[in-house]
């Protein structure tokens, strides 16, 4: 079966302890975003997640990692085993030798664990291995890069990097409510505070129902439903129709712009 590794940064900064705790929640948060399935494998290891798959789930987990705060990048790999120096190189050589020929190449290794070579002698030799059927190397833009993420007995070889979201698991970092309209601007600062690590319960103001309630379910469908994996984040909507009489009457609003923007701040200040 297939073999995704993740990566993640921020979370690489924290002590043990901590790190161990973002460690779980960001498992946690992969999971949900599958659907909890029973035929999905996912574990960790120093620096690293890994997330098994049967081929049939391939493009669900290619397109759900992007969404889960706290990976970095990810790749799908696959996985081998060696016992010596020069049957790592021996076996990668044979996993990338087609993939370059006629190309220009780069190698990139990592490695973590015990063993009698580096992380630059294996980038040296395997490049050397795939040379002949190559155009050669070039270690800045080159049309193939050959990588490899070593730890311990085994080799995770793949040679694409995709992206994530970044910033930390959510829910690592409590919770926080969102006054949001059906605009563009307070969905997206909710879901930066999100990549944060914070889940987000959510504080809508009605004054023409329904007609802005319509528009603002559809600017945070994507906050619930692409980015809340593993998070349950409540949608609190309030009829503030009422305050549209007295606003225009002048009734305790002398000045309504401001004393709306306060009165929304005491709302989701109760909600809180």
């Amino acid at each position: 079966m297939p073999i995704f590794i993740v990566r993640y940064s921020e979370i690489g900064l924290k002590g043990p302890r901590k790190r161990s705790e973002m460690e779980r929640r960001l498992l946690k948060n992969i999971g949900a975003s599958l659907g909890d399935r029973d035929d999905l494998r996912i574990w960790r290891e120093r620096g690293r997640i890994f997330l098994e798959a049967p081929d049939s789930l391939k493009q669900l987990v290619s397109s759900s990692l992007p969404t889960v705060f706290g990976i970095k990048s990810f790749s799908e790999c696959t996985m081998i085993d060696f016992t010596s120096f020069e049957d790592l190189v021996e076996k990668s050589r044979d996993f990338f030798v087609r993939s370059t020929i006629s190309r220009m190449f780069a190698v990139r290794a990592t490695r973590t664990g015990m063993h009698d070579f580096t992380s630059i002698d294996v980038e040296r030799k395997l490049g050397e291995a795939l040379l002949p059927e190559s155009l050669g190397v070039d270690l800045e833009h080159p049309d193939f890069t050959a990588r490899l993420d070593i730890r311990e007995k085994k080799a995770y070889l793949y040679n694409s990097v995709t992206p994530g979201a970044g910033g930390f698991p959510l829910g690592t970092q409590g919770r926080m409510v969102s006054l949001v309209s059906g605009g563009i601007d307070s969905p997206v600062a909710a879901w930066m505070m999100m990549k944060r690590g914070s889940v987000q319960d959510i504080v809508f103001c009605s004054l023409a129902h329904p007609i802005d309630t319509a528009e603002f379910i559809r600017s945070i469908e994507p906050l619930i439903d692409r980015w809340s994996h593993g998070s349950d984040p409540a949608i609190h909507i309030f009829n503030g129709t009422p305050l549209i009489d007295l606003m225009a009457g002048g009734e305790g609003f002398a000045h309504p712009n401001v004393g709306f923007k306060k009165f929304l701040y005491e709302l989701a200040a109760a909600v809180n």
